[in-house]
């Protein structure tokens, strides 16, 4: 389960500014591994720079999450791609994370298969619209807040990205993604299946 007390819509405006992220930006909030394998950073980072190349607003990406073997490349890879318009907040303490949350517009995790993660539950009780792959597990976790990506495809998630620059579409999706895991996925509703 989630806490969604814990894990509930915030207001990210302070922790931008501290992290240079632009107020005014989209931000696309990936928490995950820092690496190729897997979560696919690489992919997703490519995806955003393709996206921002097709609107004229900023656009950036956050990604929060542990460091790896794998990290410096794919951090300095992403730097070489978006430039200033990435931002990498890496081992962060786990009582700073339901904060992070709030620095994102919409959150995408672009492994292809997954067993449950755990930051997609958060996302979603954060009220954030999330982008996912094809695959059963992670879009029986997103339920209506989330929509699937063919994410094996080059610039689909980038193309899947447009109607997010609508906020209305954005808040709406949101809204649906925190109503589906306060009732699937919190601790009251979690213990009450066990118990059935």
């Amino acid at each position: 389960f989630v806490d969604t007390e814990t894990f509930r819509p915030r207001e990210g405006a302070g922790l931008r500014a501290e992290n240079g992220v632009g107020r005014d930006s989209l931000v696309v909030l990936c928490v995950a591994a820092v690496k190729r394998h897997h979560k696919r950073v690489d992919y997703l980072v490519q995806e955003v720079a393709q996206f921002q190349q097709s609107v004229d607003r900023p656009i950036e990406l956050v990604v929060a999450g542990a460091s790896t073997g794998q990290t410096e490349p794919v951090m300095s890879e992403a730097r070489e791609v978006l430039g200033d318009n990435v931002h990498f907040l890496l081992d962060q303490a786990r009582e700073r994370m339901p904060d992070i949350y709030g620095l994102g517009d919409v959150f995408a995790l672009c492994s292809l298969k997954e067993m449950m993660p755990i930051a997609l539950l958060e996302a979603c009780a954060c009220g954030l619209p999330c982008l996912v792959s094809t695959h059963p597990v992670v879009n029986w976790m997103a339920g209506p807040g989330g929509e699937a990506v063919e994410m094996e495809k080059d610039g689909a998630l980038a193309s899947a990205l447009q109607k997010y620059l609508d906020e209305e579409y954005r808040r709406q999706k949101g809204r649906a993604a925190r109503r589906h895991a306060v009732e699937n996925f919190s601790k009251e509703a979690i213990v009450g299946q066990y118990l059935d």
